[in-house]
C-alpha cells in the first residue's frame, strides 16, 4: 500500500488534517462545556447552600409541616425542577411534586444516585435526562440521635435542575458539530487528493507510462504537457533527451546495419570463395604443375623448345584464373550507396551467374520466367540489390539440397515491377514464417547460416521502398515476392 507516493499523500494528509481539525475541536468542545458547567455548578451550589440550612433547621424543630414549605417554597425558583429528600432505603419523604412521595425514586431517575460511597455533596450532569442534579447526605448530628438512633446519614437531599437552553443546544448539538467536523475533513482529504492528483499524480503517471514505452523500445513517445513549473521543465528536458536518444538510435541502427549487412556479405563471400577455389584448384593445379614443367624443360630440349611461348601463354592464362578470386573479394568490401537506375534483369542475371557453381554442383535447375532482353527500370544500389537476390537464391539452394527446381520470375503491373523467387523445397512452418525477418533467427545449422540474410534484405527492401513477404507451404515450396517501384514514381 505505502510503495506509492499517491497512497503514502493521502495517509499522511488524512492524519495531518484529522490532527489539526480535531485536537482545536476537541478543545473547544471540552471548554465550552467546562464553562457551561462551571456555571451551572455555581447556581446550584448557592441554592443548595440556602436549602440544607433552612431544611436542616425546620428539622431540628419537629416539624414535618415546615419542610414540606421549605421544598415548595424553593420550588418556584426557575432554575429549580424538582426538590426531593429521600430516605435510605430509596424512598422519597418529601417532595415538591407532592404525587411522588412515598415512592422509590428509582421510578423516576434511571440513575443509581443512593450508594455507599456518597458521603459528601455531588453535583453532575445527566445526558439522559439532560438536566443537572446534586445530592447530599444530610448527616445525623448530635442533636438529632435522640429522633434518628445512630445511624450516620439520616436521609439524602436532592436538587434537580434543568439545562439551560443554550445547554441544551450545546449537548444536542455535539453531534452535529461532530458530523460537521467529519464533513471538514472529508472536504479537506478529498482536496488535498483532487490537488494532488491533477498536479502531482497526473504528471508522474504520464511520466511513468512514458518510462514505459521506452522500455519497451518506443523512443518516439513524448509528454504533453503545456505548464511552466517544475514538471514543465522536466518534461521538456525529458522529450529533448528521448529525441537526443532517437537520433542517436537511428545513427547507431544505421551504423550497426552497415556492420551487420558487410558481415553477412563476409559469409556469402566465405561460401563463395571455398567453392570457387575449390573448383579452380581442382584443375589449375594440375594443369599449372605440368604447364610449368613443360615450359622449364623446354629451356634445354629443343624438341620442346618451339613450344615455349606458348607454354608461357598457358601459364599466364592459368595466373589470370586467380582474377576470379580476386572478382569475388572485391565483394567482402564494405559497400557504399550509389543509387541510380538500373536494370532488374542485369541485377538478376548477376546473381544467377554468381551462384551458378553452386546450382551446377548439386544439380539445381534455374527457370527463369522473363525475356533476357526485357528493362525493368527501378532506382536503386546494384551491389545491395544484387546482395538480396544472392540471399535468397542462397536461400532457396540451401532448402533444396540437391536435384530441385528454382524458379525466377520477373513481371511488371502498373507502377511496380515484381519479382518472384520460388523453390520447390521443404518449405516453412507458419509457427516460423512470422519470425524468418528478425534478426539473428536461422532454421540452418551454425556453420551454414547467420540468422541474418533475410533480416538484411528486408532492410535492403526498405531503404529501396520495395515490399517483400513470403508465402510458403509445408511439403510444397517457398515464394518470396519482392515489389519495386518503377524508376521515376519514387520522385513524383
Amino acid at each position: 500500500m505505502f510503495k506509492l507516493v499517491k497512497n503514502k499523500f493521502i495517509f499522511f494528509s488524512t492524519l495531518f488534517v484529522v490532527f489539526t481539525v480535531s485536537l482545536p475541536m476537541i478543545f473547544l468542545l471540552f471548554q465550552m462545556k467546562a464553562n457551561f458547567q462551571e456555571r451551572s455548578f455555581l447556581l446550584m451550589e448557592s441554592i443548595f447552600d440556602m436549602l440544607s440550612y433552612r431544611v436542616e433547621h425546620a428539622m431540628e424543630a419537629g416539624e414535618e409541616k415546615i419542610v414540606q414549605n421549605v421544598i415548595s417554597d424553593f420550588s418556584h425558583d426557575k432554575n429549580v425542577e424538582r426538590l426531593r429528600i429521600i430516605n435510605t432505603s430509596g424512598i422519597i419523604l418529601y417532595s415538591n411534586a407532592k404525587e411522588e412521595i412515598g415512592k422509590d425514586i428509582s421510578e423516576y431517575t434511571p440513575e443509581n444516585f443512593l450508594n455507599d460511597n456518597i458521603s459528601a455533596r455531588e453535583l453532575f450532569y445527566s445526558y439522559e435526562g439532560q438536566k443537572y442534579v446534586a445530592l447530599e447526605p444530610i448527616v445525623n448530628k448530635e442533636s438529632c440521635m435522640g429522633c434518628h438512633g445512630d445511624e450516620p446519614i439520616i436521609a439524602y437531599l436532592s436538587i434537580e435542575s434543568d439545562a439551560t437552553q443554550p445547554e441544551i443546544n450545546f449537548y444536542t448539538g455535539l453531534l452535529h458539530i461532530v458530523m460537521f467536523g467529519l464533513l471538514i475533513i472529508v472536504i479537506l482529504v478529498i482536496g488535498l487528493n483532487h490537488i494532488f492528483r491533477v498536479f502531482i499524480n497526473n504528471p508522474l503517471e504520464n511520466f511513468l507510462n512514458a518510462i514505459d514505452e521506452v522500455e519497451q523500445g518506443n523512443l518516439d513517445v513524448r509528454i504533453q504537457h503545456q505548464s511552466e513549473d517544475e514538471f514543465g521543465k522536466i518534461t521538456n528536458h525529458f522529450n529533448s533527451m528521448l529525441k537526443f536518444l532517437n537520433e542517436s538510435r537511428e545513427q547507431i541502427e544505421e551504423l550497426n546495419f552497415q556492420k551487420l549487412q558487410r558481415a553477412d556479405r563476409l559469409v556469402t563471400v566465405g561460401e563463395l570463395t571455398a567453392g570457387i577455389a575449390h573448383e579452380i584448384n581442382n584443375y589449375s593445379a594440375i594443369i599449372m604443375a605440368r604447364a610449368d614443367f613443360l615450359r622449364v624443360t623446354s629451356q634445354t630440349d629443343r624438341c620442346l623448345n618451339k613450344y615455349y611461348d606458348d607454354l608461357n601463354v598457358m601459364v599466364e592464362q592459368l595466373e589470370h584464373l586467380s582474377s576470379i578470386t580476386r572478382e569475388v573479394l572485391k565483394y567482402s568490401k564494405k559497400p557504399t550507396e550509389n543509387f541510380k537506375q538500373l536494370n532488374l534483369v542485369d541485377v538478376i542475371e548477376g546473381s544467377v551467374g554468381m551462384l551458378k557453381p553452386f546450382t551446377n554442383k548439386r544439380k539445381i535447375s534455374i527457370y527463369k520466367r522473363y525475356n533476357p532482353n526485357d528493362k525493368f527500370w527501378v532506382y536503386g544500389d546494384f551491389i545491395q540489390l544484387e546482395q538480396v537476390f544472392n540471399n535468397l537464391i542462397n536461400n532457396s539452394i540451401d532448402a533444396i539440397d540437391d536435384e530441385g527446381t528454382i524458379t525466377i520470375e520477373l513481371f511488371s503491373e502498373k507502377d511496380c515491377n515484381t519479382v518472384i523467387v520460388e523453390d520447390n523445397g521443404p518449405g516453412i512452418e507458419s509457427e516460423i514464417k512470422e519470425q524468418i525477418f528478425l534478426p539473428f533467427f536461422t532454421s540452418k545449422s551454425s556453420e551454414r547460416g547467420t540468422g541474418l540474410g533475410l533480416y538484411i534484405v528486408k532492410n535492403i527492401c526498405a531503404a529501396h521502398k520495395a515490399e517483400i513477404h513470403c508465402d510458403s507451404i509445408v511439403g510444397t515450396g517457398t515464394k518470396f515476392i519482392l515489389s519495386f517501384n518503377k524508376y521515376g514514381s519514387m520522385h513524383e
